[in-house]
């Protein structure tokens, strides 16, 4: 008996298949809110360096790889 999810005849748990809609979100910037990460943004890349370490900062990035949303008990590796 085929599946009524994907129709394969073997036993799949009734799982629907990966479709593009499962596929993670693309990356949003945190300074200009373009679709690409802060360390790819031309308006960051055109900033001093004294000026990224302070927009990062403002931020609340990781000095390291300029990213967020890290709890901050599990990345303790990135303080400086």
């Amino acid at each position: 008996m085929a599946c009524i999810v994907c129709g394969s005849v073997q036993r799949c748990g009734d799982t629907p298949p990966e479709s593009a809609t499962d596929a993670p979100p693309a990356p949003v910037c945190v300074l200009c809110n373009g679709s690409h990460r802060i360390y790819d943004c031309a308006s960051f890349l055109a900033m001093s360096v004294e000026d990224r370490c302070s927009e990062a900062a403002r931020l609340r990035l990781c000095a390291n790889c300029l990213r967020s949303k890290y709890l901050k008990r599990k990345y303790i590796h990135h303080r400086i």
